[in-house]
């Protein structure tokens, strides 16, 4: 008589649980350290924003450019951002080395892997500028100049 009848499916499904769970939590890990990434970055151009009003409303006062106070702004925020990832990118592939055995049908230096990694962090620090850069691009300059 045989007791134990499962499908490949339920068997392949069993065997991988361990694997899948781990999967789980590293992504749920992944999306709080963005999370978290993209409120420093935020709070960092909120900052760099606010401390440098006057200079912006007296550049608009001046007659400067939407786009140049765009670039200006967006340059601030996203430069510390390349050179994060920049420094980033050789501790990931040296932190590849240790998690090797858990990747399954993934090199462990998968270049497209970390092509995504960079460009999400790029784009959830661009997404971080939008508030900051939407109150530089309200910015009326005589009433900033009117308070110093």
């Amino acid at each position: 008589m045989i007791a134990d009848v499962a499908t490949l499916e339920d068997r392949v499904a069993a065997a991988l649980q361990t694997e899948r769970q781990s999967a789980i939590v590293f992504t749920a890990v992944a999306l709080v350290a963005l999370l978290i990434a993209v409120i420093g970055v935020y709070g960092v151009a909120s900052y760099t924003v606010e401390q440098r009003m006057k200079e912006l409303g007296i550049r608009v006062a001046l007659g400067a450019a939407r786009g140049q106070l765009v670039t200006l702004i967006v340059r601030h925020t996203v430069m510390p951002t390349a050179l994060g990832i920049a420094a980033g990118i050789p501790i990931a592939i040296g932190a590849t080395a240790m998690l090797a055995a858990l990747l399954y049908g993934v090199n462990a230096l998968d270049v497209p892997s970390f092509a995504v990694a960079a460009a999400v962090l790029t784009v959830a620090a661009l997404a971080a500028t939008i508030a900051p850069l939407r109150r530089v691009l309200r910015l009326d300059p005589f009433a900033i100049l009117r308070t110093e």
